[in-house]
């Protein structure tokens, strides 16, 4: 959907909510935007491409199909000169590190309301950056038990699971799990999972050291992006990414709140690997891998 202004700069504004979309595109209109609107992130990347806008406003979660941050990561992959303006009811510094890390130029969480999106829009324009939440957010120190369940959570372990190989009851386990959502502000474990994308956080509660590193310490070390590049020449850099994930036994789920991306998203990629490898199953690929890391 299209409104021309002569002369006016072009937003593209991205939301799955019809009724939020509505009130973004009013915003712009009279504010003598020229507007048109995207549904999803898959709409967002070809509407980027065909009618150029200067600005986008990016919805985060999107299902059941490609999330705002996938879609800003492929929109600036073609068009780096596109300003991306996220605008999500996300609040969690990991989320914000996870756009801005995709290309986004600012961030704003939607409790922030209309006019402050209008205006960053403007700012974007001009080369500014605005981020609502600002970063270096701190948050009430882990213990280092909580850590322990947090890195187990993160890999996808159930409460169970991790209570065994704690040595705790499953009913420790949920209260320590309970303590984490309080203090990171997160819902549950896919919040928490975004919040550990991108975020930081020290035993003191000062962001310093990333959470994605203390959560998954060994998420890519057995086989480096490098080693990846040489071996599979063939993948892009997201497809290597996912190969990397999967090598460590992580589910398709693990992987798409690892790298912040939808499940259709991450089969999408697994399917393209299969068939760029000439595999048809996830042993054949750790087979393919563990053959390239011997020679």
């Amino acid at each position: 959907m299209t409104e021309k202004s002569t002369g006016a700069r072009h937003v593209l504004v991205v939301d799955d909510d019809l009724i939020v979309r509505t009130a973004v595109t009013a915003a712009f209109r009279s504010a003598d935007y020229h507007v048109s609107e995207a549904h999803d992130g898959e709409n967002a990347v070809e509407l980027a491409a065909s009618l150029r806008p200067d600005v986008i406003t990016m919805d985060i979660l999107m299902p059941p199909g490609m999330s705002g941050i996938d879609a800003t990561r492929r929109i600036i992959e073609s068009r780096p000169e596109v300003r991306v303006v996220m605008f999500s009811v996300y609040e969690a510094e990991g989320v914000v590190a996870a756009a801005v890390a995709a290309g986004a130029t600012s961030y704003i969480t939607k409790a922030a309301g209309l006019p402050i999106l209008v205006d960053a829009v403007g700012r974007a324009l001009r080369g500014q950056k605005v981020l609502i939440p600002a970063p270096n957010q701190t948050f009430p120190a882990l213990t280092n038990r909580d850590r322990q369940v947090l890195e187990l959570a993160v890999k996808g372990f159930r409460s169970r699971e991790i209570a065994d190989q704690l040595h705790l009851s499953p009913r420790t386990v949920e209260n320590h799990l309970a303590r984490i959502y309080t203090k990171l502000g997160v819902r549950g474990r896919w919040e928490l999972a975004n919040k550990v994308t991108g975020g930081e956080i020290t035993p003191d509660g000062v962001n310093t050291t990333r959470v994605s590193d203390l959560a998954a310490p060994h998420a890519e070390e057995s086989i480096p992006t490098q080693q990846l590049e040489a071996a599979l020449p063939q993948l892009s850099t997201a497809e290597r990414r996912v190969v990397a994930l999967v090598a460590q036994g992580m589910t398709n789920r693990n992987v798409a709140e690892r790298l912040f991306l939808s499940r259709h998203t991450v089969d999408a990629h697994l399917r393209n690997i299969f068939t760029k490898l000439g595999v048809k199953r996830r042993i054949e690929l750790a087979g393919l891998l563990a053959k390239d890391a011997d020679e």
